[in-house]
């Protein structure tokens, strides 16, 4: 989601979805039957939600699908505070531009953001795969560039003397249209032990199946993105890298980088010496990857359709008398 509407006095939104299909016709009542829920993103107006949702495709029906998005106090309590609705088709997704739909959330008659919908073929590959990793040479506290206020330096300055840091990996995988889709997230870790001003981050094993990780492809791109966690929610971006499943069975090191969008809005911590600036650069280094082979994928319908493919229907009727009496089943 994009630009909603903040609904909280002293902090941003802690938006969740709850995805519906809407089952019923014109002889039934129509009811919503909840497919399941995105987690719960805290402090965040354009959240990216790593839960995907499985679902039955019929070419010849209508499915229809609403989405709901509330701002959540706590993450278990009850979900009424609307944010906003949109409804779609998945004939919709799966015939839009790269498999993504955008649509306005109303709630009102008022729009109180945009969510974008993607949709993709899964292919039946239950193969589960575990990546261990760790964090290398990581900035002990990392602020924005510009100006900071006084409790920003003070914080950052006890997380430099008592080494605190926290930091937290993203998994995202390439889609079609150039964008990135979030798939995985570790929870927010502390260093494992700091030297100087660099920092050891072990992160929790992530469990994922192959499906959502790279859709049966080892050489599809994928990205792994460091972040130094704020509970504000403005996480500030350590670096990423980019690699595919085939690459990461190596057990490489994966040395951090900026993009150009974003280097110059960060910087280290105003309290740095010279020195730093010859450190080690920041890196991943993966640990252990266990994965099984996967099955041989076909081509199925969704693939014809993705690619432009269209269906033509001709019924010709013969009148003539060359094939016997019209009347007559034989004929």
């Amino acid at each position: 989601c994009e630009n909603l509407v903040d609904m909280d006095l002293f902090s941003k939104s802690d938006p969740c979805v709850q995805v519906f299909k809407v089952v019923g016709n014109n002889s039934n009542p129509k009811r919503e039957v909840l497919l399941g829920e995105t987690e719960v993103v805290w402090n965040n107006l354009n959240p990216k939600f790593t839960k995907t949702f499985m679902l039955d495709y019929y070419f010849e029906e209508v499915q229809n699908l609403l989405f709901k998005v509330f701002d959540v106090d706590h993450e278990t309590g009850p979900r009424t505070n609307r944010i906003g609705d949109t409804q779609c088709t998945v004939a919709e997704l799966v015939m839009s531009p790269g498999q993504c739909l955008s649509r306005p959330l109303m709630w009102g008659g008022q729009v109180r953001g945009t969510i974008y919908i993607r949709v993709e073929e899964a292919h039946s590959i239950r193969d589960m795969l575990t990546v261990g990793c760790h964090g290398i040479n990581i900035p002990l506290s990392l602020r924005r560039g510009g100006s900071v206020g006084l409790l920003a330096a003070l914080w950052g300055l006890w997380e430099r003397v008592v080494g605190r840091a926290q930091t937290f990996l993203v998994i995202s995988r390439s889609c079609e249209d150039g964008s990135w889709l979030p798939i995985a997230q570790t929870v927010p870790g502390r260093a494992a032990n700091h030297n100087n001003h660099n920092t050891y981050h072990q992160w929790p094993p992530l469990v994922l199946s192959v499906q959502k990780l790279c859709n049966g492809d080892p050489s599809r791109t994928i990205k792994l993105e460091v972040w130094s966690f704020r509970r504000s929610g403005s996480h500030i971006l350590v670096g990423q890298a980019e690699t595919t499943l085939e690459y990461l069975h190596a057990k490489p090191l994966l040395p951090l980088t900026r993009p150009a969008t974003t280097a110059t809005n960060y910087q280290n911590h105003p309290n740095h010496n010279q020195q730093h600036n010859h450190a080690p650069p920041p890196a991943i280094q993966i640990d252990t990857l266990t994965v099984e082979p996967k099955p041989p994928s076909e081509q199925s319908f969704f693939q014809y359709l993705q690619e432009g493919g269209q269906i033509s229907l001709n019924v010709n009727i013969d009148f003539t008398s060359s094939n016997g009496e019209q009347i007559g089943r034989a004929s």
